[in-house]
């Protein structure tokens, strides 16, 4: 039988309390104190149950010998040692489960400060235990109300957010620009320049700049690490992320938080942030209900400089979201083309693919011509099987836009405005709902289902941003599609642009367009 030792269990909640009050080191020379050879450790809330040290103690006290890396490796467990209960778990029924285990595997428990060592099989010793328990998950609970009333106060008055985001700094409740240098653009060392420093707050803008250039969220990436070196900065980031978690340290905190979003996700997420908007923003409602992934409740608006503005936020969103909606363009993986993704079927309304049919021009050459072809039929489920080329879509595009810019030319000229679209109905029952439940008077459950239908109507309603951006699009298309040479001139990238911003969807069937949506 292998020679069985004595271990301990550290753990704090945060790099804070490890970092800078000392208490890890305090738990670990005191676990050594008391005999312990191999100590296990975790940073993470006592209400975790999944934290990596703890279930791998269990696991090796099951298995009967240690794991861990060092010169103990292979020996038995006799005893677990932890400087208090609430150490090792802030649940009564974790406690209780995990000590039932230890015992069964013939390993004991011992409190330094508290009860002392523990024998679960006992009356006295069970109640006892229990009461330790009970008193730790009842100061988790206690914690946890005084954090969430703090935070539903930081909501209410407005103030800077718990994750800040890149580009800006916390001062006094409120979000600031970050004026640190942070990156040398060495390129233009090659006209004989300076290097161009940038500090944290003008690349967070420039990441911006990146995706208006770039189109997609992928290709921002791919130019940030062109441009500026990112790959190797990414690994240099993901070596630091690991080493903190094996350290036992949670990998989003300290000097991380400077980091730039280098991933696809990362910067989709900064880019829907609300807080560089220059709004306070946070993942909880008034009432401290948890919004869940990617949801943002916005406290107050315009509280420190933005890095973007809500109309370029609208455009972002609506480039996403196309990308989002017709990621293989219509099924031409190699190809891009101006109207790929947008054309439809007038049968069966499916996404046409884009086909390329080789031909040779009058001097010999090899070429090709630009058509699409209903999905469906190509396998028999539609009866739109005539193709349809590529320049006839452009062409009704090209029209259709041309003609919505003279149509709103005049109507500026006569002075008409715009009528609004009627209120959809769902929206209409959601405010006579909301009417009801606001004419109940003040009461705390009839107030989170009003947050409720609220937020539910902030789904349906236009943010003035979304409007401002309408109008934007209006300008836009009567200062473009004025001159139809121009427009026919220009190159698939940027036709495909154009098309996207402005352009719904349109029909073809057997061989000809039927109809064209706007989004204007």
């Amino acid at each position: 039988m292998p020679q069985r030792i004595c271990v301990g269990y550290a753990r704090v909640s945060k790099d804070e309390q490890a970092d800078e009050t000392h208490a890890f080191e305090q738990q670990k020379r005191l676990l050594e104190e008391n005999g312990c050879l191999v100590i296990y450790s975790d940073i993470l809330s006592r209400i975790e149950d999944d934290r990596p040290s703890f279930q791998r103690l269990l696991d090796d006290c099951e298995k009967g010998r240690i794991s861990l890396e060092g010169p103990f490796l292979g020996l038995g467990i006799e005893e677990v040692v932890v400087t208090r209960v609430d150490r090792f778990s802030g649940k009564v029924t974790t406690l209780l489960s995990a000590i039932d285990r230890l015992s069964r595997w013939g390993v004991r428990m011992r409190s330094i400060q508290g009860i002392g060592s523990i024998d679960p099989n006992s009356a006295s010793g069970r109640l006892q235990l229990t009461m330790e328990g009970a008193f730790a998950e009842a100061e988790v609970r206690r914690l946890t109300e005084r954090i969430r009333a703090g935070h539903r106060d930081l909501r209410k008055q407005g103030r800077a957010p718990c994750r800040i985001p890149f580009g800006y700094r916390r001062y006094e409740d409120r979000l600031v620009c970050d004026d640190a240098p942070f990156l040398s653009d060495i390129t233009t060392l090659s006209d004989g320049g300076r290097a161009e420093v940038f500090t944290r707050w003008e690349f967070a803008r420039k990441i911006v700049d990146l995706f208006f250039e770039a189109g997609s969220v992928s290709k921002t990436a791919k130019l940030m690490a062109d441009r500026y070196g990112f790959r190797a900065f990414k690994r240099a980031r993901l070596a630091e992320r690991d080493k903190r978690s094996s350290s036992g340290k949670s990998p989003h905190s300290g000097a991380l938080r400077f980091y730039p979003p280098l991933t696809t996700n990362g910067i989709a997420s900064f880019l829907r942030n609300p807080n560089i908007r220059g709004h306070s923003a946070h993942h909880r409602d008034d009432l401290g209900n948890n919004l869940g992934p990617k949801k943002w409740w916005i406290a107050k608006r315009d509280c420190w400089p933005a890095v973007l503005s809500d109309t370029e936020y609208a455009e972002i969103e609506q480039i996403i979201s196309f990308n989002r909606n017709h990621k293989k363009w219509g099924g031409a993986t190699r190809y891009t083309y101006s109207l790929t993704g947008l054309v439809t079927c007038g049968e069966c309304r499916s996404t046409m693919l884009a086909r390329r049919s080789p031909i040779r021009n009058p001097v010999g050459e090899r070429t090709h011509h630009l058509y699409f072809r209903c999905r469906q039929a190509e396998i028999g489920m539609c009866d739109n099987h005539r193709w349809v080329r590529m320049e006839n879509c452009e062409k009704a595009v090209i029209d259709a836009l041309c003609a919505r810019s003279e149509q709103l030319s005049e109507d500026l000229a006569r002075g008409v405005e715009t009528i609004p679209d009627p209120e959809p109905e769902p929206l209409a029952r959601l405010r006579t709902q909301l009417a009801g439940l606001e004419a109940l008077g003040e009461n705390p459950d009839i107030e989170a289902a009003r947050q409720g239908l609220r937020r539910q109507i902030a789904q349906y309603e236009v943010s003035p941003a979304e409007e401002m951006f309408g109008e934007k699009l209006k300008e836009d298309l009567l200062s473009v599609f004025g001159d139809r040479d121009f427009l026919g001139s220009l190159p698939p990238g940027e036709m495909r642009q154009t098309f996207s911003r402005y352009v719904q969807s349109l029909a073809v069937l057997q061989g000809a367009v039927v109809s064209v949506d706007l989004n204007i």
